[in-house]
């Protein structure tokens, strides 16, 4: 039975919440019933990868009573349907379908008691250790142990297993991993590259020995791998492809008290690679001097494996978000990289230069999507160090804006002429915070003085006076860019909004 296609008129919002409501509601409904349709007629790749769990020699039928009599197996292999329609071979298809099994355990969405029992408690359990980057897991003295982390009693089930792995891995009970593969030829904004580009980008603050079981882990080539560590500016990331050729070049973001002094150096430099018509911040681009000879030497060897057009993805959280906007600038103002061939992805990155930087860079990489953190309330409220340094010291934001709520995506950026023109050079696509714009430039280094993010999470944020009239860096940690990022990935579509009037209230 194929339940027919389904949609109630759109409300048009009153002044009043019940129109909200009414819209919440209408898609609330909507989503169920398209969850519904896909559980009772199951499209050919959830059977494929339904048919992977069941082993060699199942047939379409089994797969088929499996996926009706285990709805959140079912929801969980159409979350990653388009993994499995990419795998190339049986092998890959199976192991995408055992990903989307283990991670639907961990977080409790799954329940599969004989695909349990098939395929082994334990067996299971040390997979699952391996999809978050952890060595080995072993049981001593009654207890279960991961690397040495002591995860409490033996004999948990893997619900109750996932929990303490996530709050190890990322200091939440759940996370939901990247379940498309990279889309190079993208000519827009895409989910999967989104979310990829805040794994790595999470991942990026992690010691190499962890990020090399990690990679491993996500499939990507180590052959390709080369680490970036400047001691002078201490200066972090990697690059690194995937086995389809796509190139990452990652930053990592604030970690250090030498990185606090580069985000703080806020004058405006002229770089060599500019051509005298652009200024940049003054920090990044002597953190990106000092570690660009190791960079060019990452991306030569990884290309020499995948060619020298391969597509290559830049990103980073935080500080390494605007340093992945220096880097991709560079990389195609000297020949390095082609701008075909470049995507940046910076989350929750400060302001990097000028007008005329801003301007030359949607120019030469139109496909550019600043991820930024936000939430409506009484007081609108959106990742603090986005809105830094400030608009009146001649700092502006490139490329397209891509606001990020509880509730999905906004494209409200520079433009893609499919809605709207671009932007005019200099004007950002949401007002400034008047706060901050508000603020002298020795305020905002005492500002930005006092977080000390520890993997991509603040341990705190700002004190005093000034935190009850700034925005909250609780929307600024890594962890709760890829927590969003996971959450929102169930929803391929990116709905176009024009710039609010406003946003600070």
């Amino acid at each position: 039975m194929k339940i027919p296609s389904f949609k109630l008129p759109a409300v048009t919002p009153p002044k009043l919440e019940l129109g909200k409501l009414a819209n919440t509601v209408r898609k609330a409904i909507e989503d169920r019933f398209q969850k519904l349709n896909c559980l009772v007629n199951p499209g050919a790749t959830e059977v494929a990868l339904a048919r992977g769990l069941l082993g060699p020699g199942s047939s379409e039928l089994e797969a088929r009573h499996l996926l009706a009599t285990s709805p959140g197996l079912a929801e969980r292999l159409t979350l990653f349907a388009d993994l499995g329609a990419a795998a190339a071979t049986d092998d890959e298809l199976r192991e995408v379908a055992m990903r989307a099994l283990r991670s639907g355990l961990m977080d409790g969405t799954v329940r599969a008691p004989l695909l349990v029992e098939k395929l082994g408690l334990s067996a299971l359990a040390a997979q699952c250790a391996r999809d978050l980057g952890f060595e080995k897991i072993e049981v001593k003295d009654g207890r279960s142990w991961v690397d040495g982390h002591d995860l409490g009693p033996a004999g948990q089930d893997l619900s109750a297993l996932g929990k303490a792995l996530h709050r190890l891995r990322y200091g939440v009970d759940a996370m939901i991993p990247p379940n498309s593969p990279v889309d190079a030829s993208a000519k827009d904004f895409s989910v999967a590259n989104a979310q990829w580009s805040s794994q790595l980008s999470l991942l990026a603050y992690r010691d190499e020995a962890t990020i090399r079981r990690q990679l491993s882990a996500w499939g990507f080539d180590l052959d390709t791998l080369s680490f970036v560590n400047d001691p002078a500016s201490d200066t972090q990331g990697y690059v690194v492809a995937d086995k389809k050729g796509n190139l990452f070049t990652i930053f990592r973001g604030t970690e250090s008290n030498r990185d606090w002094e580069t985000d703080v150096k806020f004058g405006m430099t002229s770089p060599d690679w500019g051509g005298g018509s652009l200024k940049v911040h003054g920090g990044m681009s002597e953190a990106l001097d000092s570690a660009w000879p190791q960079v060019e030497s990452a991306l030569a060897k990884a290309r020499g494996k995948v060619g020298s057009e391969a597509p290559v993805i830049f990103a980073g959280h935080s500080l390494g978000g605007g340093l992945s906007e220096l880097a991709a600038m560079r990389a195609v103002k000297t020949g390095l990289v082609s701008s075909a061939a470049a995507q940046v992805y910076p989350l929750g990155a400060p302001r990097a230069g000028d007008v005329g930087f801003a301007t030359e860079f949607q120019r030469l990489l139109p496909r550019t999507y600043r991820i930024v953190n936000y939430r409506e309330g009484p007081i609108a409220t959106q990742d603090l160090v986005t809105q830094v340094p400030p608009v009146w010291m001649g700092f502006r934001h490139a490329g397209n804006m891509i606001r990020l709520d509880e509730g999905g995506f906004q494209k409200i950026g520079a433009g893609d002429g499919r809605a709207r023109a671009p932007l005019p050079p200099g004007e950002e696509p949401v007002p400034a915070d008047p706060a901050i714009e508000a603020m002298t430039e020795e305020q905002l280094r005492a500002l930005l003085s006092k977080p000390r993010p520890v993997g991509g999470m603040p341990e705190s944020g700002p004190q005093g006076a000034l935190s009850l009239t700034l925005p909250s860096l609780q929307f600024h940690s890594g962890v709760e860019y890829s927590v969003r990022l996971g959450n929102a990935s169930v929803r391929a579509e990116v709905p176009w909004q024009a710039p609010p009037q406003a946003l600070w209230r």
